[in-house]
């Protein structure tokens, strides 16, 4: 008996991320797919120009104690969130303990740091990816945010303030 939930998916291939099984969240992009991990702290760039044999190319680790499973891609670029790795940070010894209170009860110890902000990456050689810039947790502002495409014509940009 087939799921509900599986109506109309079909199994096309499989890859196990070059032993990074944790990927929590997949943005597609010029026949590659970009997966967010959980607990292995970066995200993997993986060719899936052939669905049915997805290969890994790249593997970008986020900053020290810090992961990036929150990505988004649009145009050649390709937006990541860096986040504290709590599992790191806290020292767990055993993964239940992660589970027997609420983070802000548990997120006590802060010997470690970690990075918090975005990171965006320039995607047009998808395996790849240079960092183009980065926001860290300090900024207060973004004065302005150029964009540019070929359906827009003339450079337009629009001004915002967090």
């Amino acid at each position: 008996m087939i799921p509900v939930s599986a109506r109309n998916i079909q199994f096309v291939g499989h890859t196990d991320q070059n032993g990074r099984g944790d990927g929590v969240q997949v943005m597609v992009h010029k026949g590659h797919a970009f997966i967010g991990h959980m607990f292995s702290d970066g995200f993997t760039i993986t060719d899936v120009s052939d669905p049915r044999q997805p290969r890994p190319v790249n593997f970008v680790a986020a900053p020290p104690n810090s992961r990036a499973f929150h990505l988004q891609a649009h145009d050649d670029l390709l937006l990541t969130v860096n986040a504290p790795n709590i599992w790191v940070l806290q020292g767990y010894s055993d993964p239940n303990d992660y589970f027997r209170a609420s983070i802000t009860e548990t997120f006590t110890k802060r010997e470690k740091t970690f990075t918090a902000g975005l990171r965006v990456f320039d995607i047009a050689k998808p395996a790849e990816p240079p960092v183009h810039l980065q926001l860290r947790k300090n900024v207060r502002a973004i004065r302005s945010v150029s964009r540019r495409s070929a359906a827009d014509g003339p450079q337009q940009q629009r001004r915002s303030a967090y």
